[in-house]
């Protein structure tokens, strides 16, 4: 059981740290084309808090 137990732990480590490098590589890589294919513009504070308001 001790064996099962050992591989499941790490197959959970191996797709955590894919996952962790995922969020740190490709994000900042694709995000900034994305907004600049759909045309997302950031919120200036005064617009935001006028939203929240």
């Amino acid at each position: 059981m001790e064996h099962r137990l050992g591989r499941t732990v790490r197959v959970f480590l191996v797709v955590l740290a894919t996952a962790g490098l995922y969020r740190l590589a490709v994000v900042p890589w694709v995000e900034p084309r994305y907004r600049e294919t759909v045309g997302v513009e950031e919120l200036t504070p005064e617009q935001a808090a006028a939203i929240r308001a």
